[in-house]
């Protein structure tokens, strides 16, 4: 059985609102027949899942505001082509970003490469001109310690904080 995000997010929602046992009867309502896939059960764990994320997220949050702020950082950014089967493509790109602290590069001894004590990491793979690379690249900066004194931007603040922001293409 498949579960869009568009059923988990009324589930969830009506499960928030209601008790799981009103929420069936409303997605039963508004489905004109009893299914399945909208019993209480089901809507207690789209609203737990849910509820998941969201903690989640909040501690992504504390995690930034706990960061000593970085007087600089070294983001690396690369980009490649992975083969596809998609009807009319031959590829699709890939971004990857690691954003640490020059502090974080440690060295090892002469046969070994140095390594990285502290690094955050962020990747995508639309095909959007490299504008889901962004934020996520944005949040690795924050968990590194990117001062959050600027106002925020369209480019998530990247450019007024001295980072340059191109798109190929």
């Amino acid at each position: 059985m498949t579960f869009t995000g568009e059923l988990t997010r009324i589930q969830s929602e009506l499960g928030s609102q209601h008790t799981f046992r009103e929420a069936e009867y409303l997605l039963d309502l508004f489905s004109n027949c009893e299914r399945k896939v909208n019993n209480h059960v089901r809507v207690k764990q789209s609203v737990e899942s849910v509820g998941l994320q969201v903690s989640q997220i909040n501690n992504i949050e504390k995690e930034v505001l706990t960061v000593e702020p970085a007087e600089q950082l070294i983001i690396n950014v690369d980009g490649g082509h992975i083969k596809t089967r998609e009807t009319g493509k031959r590829s699709m790109e890939a971004m990857t970003a690691v954003v640490y602290r020059p502090e974080s590069l440690l060295s090892n001894t002469k046969e070994i490469r140095n390594y990285l004590s502290s690094k955050h990491c962020a990747a995508s793979v639309k095909d959007d001109n490299q504008e889901d690379i962004i934020s996520p690249t944005l949040m690795a900066c924050l968990k590194q310690g990117l001062s959050t004194k600027q106002p925020p931007s369209k480019d998530g603040g990247l450019k007024a904080r001295g980072l340059k922001v191109q798109h190929s293409g």
